[in-house]
């Protein structure tokens, strides 16, 4: 959120509401440091006049005014969580995330984490401590080089209201393909 703050402020003469900072980010790479003053506009305009809020397209070609080649936007979409989808299964996540993320799951203070190898899969949610005051309280993140998606009382940061939510439906059964995230328990 301080991100989405960051790059509102940058670009406050377009007139970004909240939420937008991850279409500012988005435009901001497509344009490259050197060329952004003069594109970053451009793109954030042609974006907004089109509806687009945030940037979860999937298209693999690159807006008209990108400075980057086809090649390096193919690139620039991997960092995105664009395609992420949680199911919530009794204690339990179905979770579609890009490879490399980091997938985060908590139960009160209790947290896992793990990182998606691009494949669908179901996850367990930590058990929470004893003494913990806040069991039952669920919830999950994903975490990308350039983006995030959240399920939970976090899932209010998704888009903040500008683009639909993402849902999906479960895979014929639970696989678990991911690895714990270095450092993780």
């Amino acid at each position: 959120m301080a991100a989405d703050l960051a790059e509102r402020i940058r670009w406050r003469a377009l007139g970004p509401g909240r939420g937008a900072g991850r279409l500012l980010w988005m435009c901001g790479r497509m344009a490259t440091p050197r060329l952004a003053t003069r594109l970053v506009p451009r793109l954030w305009r042609a974006a907004r006049d089109r509806g687009v809020g945030a940037p979860d397209w999937t298209g693999a070609t690159p807006p008209r005014e990108s400075a980057l080649s086809p090649e390096r936007y193919r690139t620039l979409l991997k960092q995105r969580a664009t395609g992420t989808a949680f199911t919530s299964h009794a204690g339990s996540l179905h979770v579609d995330a890009p490879h490399g993320a980091v997938i985060c799951l908590w139960n009160g203070a209790t947290t896992a984490r793990y990182t998606a190898d691009g494949t669908p899969t179901r996850l367990d949610h930590p058990h929470s401590d004893p003494e913990d005051p806040s069991p039952g309280r669920r919830g999950a993140a994903v975490f990308t080089r350039g983006d995030r998606f959240s399920a939970g009382w976090l899932a209010v940061c998704n888009g903040a209201g500008m683009s639909p939510p993402r849902t999906s439906t479960p895979s014929a059964g639970p696989k678990n393909s991911f690895k714990p995230a270095a450092g993780a328990p």
